[in-house]
């Protein structure tokens, strides 16, 4: 069974990694969205066949993989909103270019170099490992080989 995928942040990026992870197998049940507005929630929903919330506190609730899917001056806001929400064992995959992994750990409550590491694997940017971003659960284990989740340009 594929794991459960919260994406926050419901725009062009957004949407295009909601549908390539339905096109690839996923069940819509298995993916969950946040959008801002009731609008966009509610076209998502009809467009994708997947549960869209206005409230990211809970569209995190119970993913296994949470994906940061804004813009990179909505970070901060997104990120104080999830303080508390986010659980060790969630991993943090964020597509918003240029803001260090830091951010995530420190804003939303995670212990940068404990449990519950952040990593970029947005355009531009390569995770180490070719093509393969490389991203740092909750556990401290690298995860190898996110394929669609991030990669270059």
């Amino acid at each position: 069974m594929f794991p459960r995928v919260a994406i926050l942040g419901i725009g062009a990026m957004g949407e295009a990694l909601a549908a390539g992870l339905l096109a690839a197998g996923w069940a819509p049940d298995r993916v969950v969205a946040a959008a801002r507005r009731e609008t966009r929630r509610a076209e998502v929903e009809r467009r994708l066949g997947i549960r869209c919330s206005l409230d990211v506190r809970e569209a995190v609730d119970g993913a296994e993989i949470v994906v940061v899917a804004v813009k990179p001056r909505d970070v901060a806001g997104l990120v104080s909103v999830l303080r508390g929400a986010l659980h060790p064992s969630q991993v943090l995959v964020s597509l918003a270019a240029g803001i260090p992994t830091s951010t995530y750990e420190q804003g939303a409550g995670r212990d940068p170099g404990g449990q519950g590491h952040a990593q970029h694997a947005g355009p531009g940017r390569r995770g180490g490992h070719g093509d393969r971003p490389r991203i740092v659960g909750g556990t401290g284990r690298r995860r190898e080989g996110a394929q669609g989740a991030g990669g270059g340009r």
